[in-house]
């Protein structure tokens, strides 16, 4: 979540800016850096999801929601290894039912 958008997506919003008849972004990529590209959101589509946004494991009445608190905690790693820490107080809780909470991103064979 820390990586920063390269060149490339600049160079698309520039040409976007330009384009005669309006433009929009459709991506597969969960790592939100179209959007912290600046790219418009009313002018992206991310098909597979985002990981700023998270979703409740159990599919109660909260759809998505983003809280920077609970997204400092969705994808936690520790420096040296990038990996999870495996306390669950760590893992985020959904806010409607305190269900276990995900990052809001389509994982293939598992939903």
């Amino acid at each position: 979540q820390d990586a920063e958008p390269h060149r490339g997506y600049s160079l698309v919003r520039g040409f976007a800016e330009h384009a005669p008849l309006g433009s929009w972004s459709v991506t597969t990529n969960v790592d939100g850096h179209w959007m912290r590209s600046g790219w418009p959101e009313d002018k992206l589509v991310e098909l597979h999801g985002a990981v700023r946004w998270l979703q409740c494991s159990q599919a109660c009445e909260r759809k998505k929601f983003l809280d920077d608190e609970l997204r400092a905690k969705a994808l936690p790693s520790k420096p040296a290894t990038r990996r999870r820490p495996e306390e669950k107080e760590s893992l985020p809780a959904c806010p409607g039912c305190g269900a276990l909470a995900r990052p809001m991103v389509r994982l293939f064979g598992k939903d």
